[in-house]
């Protein structure tokens, strides 16, 4: 349900594309977008996030107003996990501009996203061009994008040599108390 997308507005669910093309100036493209189906409390709400040639656009379903933030200098998207929940984060300089909550399982797009938008932020920078997809393959397990040089995936080997945190086995605690006693016997 969560999928980045390139280059079309024709892969966009229905309920954003009559929203995103209004927001669009003539010129501009859309890049990548990402659905996101969580809200800030954690409840499943649609939000979109769409990175263009011209700048970065977010939207709740239920806003009235699109957010909006121009590629310019200290401008930072970023990852990261906490109690099986993702959140995506924009950060300027000075302080966390935006952020969007998501359900693990979409890691490896958001990642992707984040790539996109660096790519365009390291262009209206430096103008360095971003890297030509023709020059790209696709990973067939998690379909990040790889250069020719590349043999392996580094998002793949990153996952399978990564251990799992303790922080798992304590996540699950919660869920194991009821049954703590029954979890020494059994362990003894």
């Amino acid at each position: 349900m969560q999928q980045i997308q390139n280059l079309s507005l024709n892969n966009l669910p229905s309920i954003w594309v009559e929203a995103l093309s209004s927001q669009l100036t003539a010129e501009e493209n859309v890049l990548a977008w990402l659905e996101i189906d969580l809200n800030t409390q954690l409840h499943f709400s649609a939000c979109i996030v769409v990175v263009t040639d011209k700048r970065l656009l977010a939207k709740m379903a239920d806003d009235e107003v699109w957010q909006e933030w121009r590629y310019q200098q200290g401008l930072l998207l970023t990852q990261r996990d906490y109690a099986g929940v993702g959140c995506l984060e924009l950060f300027d300089t000075h302080a966390r501009l935006a952020n969007w909550r998501y359900r693990l399982g979409n890691d490896t797009a958001v990642s992707r996203l984040i790539e996109c938008f660096t790519q365009q932020l390291t262009y209206h920078l430096t103008g360095k061009l971003p890297v030509s997809e023709h020059t790209q393959f696709q990973c067939p397990n998690c379909a990040a994008f790889l250069s020719s040089e590349q043999e392996e995936c580094p998002v793949c080997d990153k996952q399978s040599h990564t251990p799992p945190s303790p922080w798992t086995l304590l996540r699950l605690w919660r869920f194991a108390r009821p049954y703590k006693g029954r979890l020494l016997i059994d362990f003894c």
